[in-house]
């Protein structure tokens, strides 16, 4: 039987003494010209992510592929960008087998419906882990942690977030907000299926640090940090402060390491200030 997703990222992150999760997100707009569609379109994609992941290998502790940047990249031909998904996904495993995947899917349904994107995700594309959305509830969420990891989303890094994240505002009624609700369930479930997490955007690291004081061991996924100019220091304070040890973390960089000048100094850079960060002794 081979690692969990658990196994494979504490690994990952004690040989390359890093958190950084490197986001693989093809802007199709930043890569392409005009009228390149096809086998043109197809060998940019593929180009352009394996460049990527060969000038990160050394520092990254997980690789994260947004689906939705790969079903919209190739023009008229959603397909062909799944294919070239595979592809990549195949290129990691291959190469670097000790750096682990997850798909970033944000997945939802209910039923035989929820087990079809679970076994495309990990039979189909055979990824370590994925991200759900989780606000189905167990009906949905259990079909994926029957078959792998899954980080469900918490509270994402989006300013419009709180919209529904955050209901009801802090202050009206002393009902619990629901992204609360959600990391509660979160650790119910993982009495059950321990291979499993939450997203929590590092934009909002007052919440951060309260959920990470209550549930010291809940593994993250932590976007937001770079263009979405996330508070690194306050992150990491608030995951490093809580038994950080015990926690199983990535905080993940996309489009501030992969349109970088030079993709490896960029990666390099915020894993040397995370570490900077990070209690003496952190990764062993």
């Amino acid at each position: 039987m081979g690692k969990t997703f658990t196994e494979k990222l504490l690994a990952a992150q004690m040989k390359n003494s890093s958190c950084v999760c490197v986001g693989l997100d093809p802007d199709k707009k930043r890569i392409l010209s005009d009228g390149d569609k096809g086998g043109v379109a197809k060998r940019k994609l593929g180009d352009f992510c394996k460049r990527i992941i060969k000038k990160t290998a050394a520092i990254a502790c997980a690789f994260k592929l947004n689906f939705g940047f790969y079903l919209n990249f190739v023009p008229g031909d959603p397909a062909a960008g799944i294919e070239v998904l595979g592809r990549i996904i195949k290129f990691i495993e291959e190469n670097y087998p000790d750096i682990p995947i997850i798909l970033d899917y944000k997945a939802g349904d209910i039923g035989n419906s929820a087990l079809q994107y679970a076994e495309a995700a990990f039979s189909g594309f055979g990824v370590d882990a994925v991200t759900i959305n989780d606000y189905l509830g167990s009906n949905s969420v259990f079909e994926f942690l029957k078959l792998g990891f899954a980080f469900g989303l918490c509270k994402t890094s989006n300013p419009s977030s709180g919209e529904f994240q955050d209901f009801p505002e802090t202050g009206t009624t002393p009902v619990t907000q629901l992204y609360q609700r959600v990391a509660e369930l979160s650790a119910e479930w993982r009495n059950e299926y321990p291979e499993s997490g939450i997203v929590f955007g590092a934009t909002y690291p007052e919440q951060l640090a309260e959920i990470c004081g209550e549930y010291p061991d809940m593994p993250m996924l932590l976007p937001g940090i770079g263009k979405q100019e996330g508070d690194l220091e306050a992150t990491i304070e608030a995951v490093a402060g809580n038994n950080a040890e015990d926690r199983p973390f990535v905080i993940n960089s996309s489009r501030g390491i992969i349109y970088a000048d030079d993709p490896d100094i960029a990666a390099r850079t915020l894993c040397h200030k995370i570490n900077k960060l990070l209690p003496d002794g952190f990764y062993g």
